[in-house]
């Protein structure tokens, strides 16, 4: 991880969580505060870094008592930096993954089967 700003990730499970709205029916949503998430993304160095940060600030908010656990799925977290950066004009700087082949270049693999059937 980056040290670039030391980040409390046990003050934003507490602190930096806000509920958004229902989504579906029985389904509730929560998620990082605007300025959670901005910490946290400018802070990262790659989107690993700051998905494990998320899996940390979920593993806190599990000990400390909380029901309820913010999203684990990247394309949530790059989706709003994107509406962050062309919506709002905020300078979200864009994170990439550290291995986008997968670990064992799982890509690659693919697109060679999918040339080869075509």
């Amino acid at each position: 991880m980056s040290d670039k700003n030391n980040i409390d990730l046990s003050d934003i499970a507490n602190n930096g969580v806000e509920y958004t709205h229902p989504a579906w029916l029985y389904h509730v949503n929560y998620r990082l505060t605007k300025l959670s998430f901005v910490k946290l993304w400018q802070t990262s160095a790659s989107m690993d870094e700051f998905m494990l940060r998320i899996r940390k600030i979920n593993e806190t908010r599990k000990i400390e008592g909380h029901k309820k656990v913010i999203t684990e799925k990247s394309h949530i977290y790059t989706r709003r930096a994107n509406i962050f950066r062309e919506k709002k004009d905020i300078p979200m700087k864009k994170l990439e993954w550290e291995n986008p082949e997968g670990p064992d270049g799982e890509w690659a693999k693919i697109r060679a089967l999918a040339e080869q059937l075509a």
